[in-house]
């Protein structure tokens, strides 16, 4: 649960990372504060509590995900470097 928490923050914010000029700042901030706020919940209470909130963050998962595809389309469009092999790369990580 930890790493699925953690990693779909991680991912948006590498997306940032590589390409600033593409990234919405809100959106991002949301990804990554809602994944702290659940990642809480699986840090102090027993499974039995802490499952309830993985549809939440399946949610947030697919609308990451979502968000990374906008980002990546908005990088092609601009002709950014790198951005056409990191959307394939992407595309055989989200499937």
């Amino acid at each position: 649960y930890i790493g699925f928490y953690l990693g779909i923050p991680v991912f948006i914010l590498y997306f940032r990372e590589v390409f600033p000029e593409d990234s919405p700042k809100k959106p991002i901030i949301f990804i990554v504060i809602s994944s702290l706020i659940l990642l809480v919940p699986v840090l102090i209470f027993p499974p039995r509590i802490f499952t309830h909130t993985v549809q939440i963050m399946e949610i947030i998962a697919l609308f990451t995900i979502i968000l990374g595809l906008y980002i990546l389309g908005r990088a092609i469009y601009y002709g950014r470097e790198g951005a056409r092999s990191f959307f394939a790369g992407s595309i055989l990580l989200i499937l």
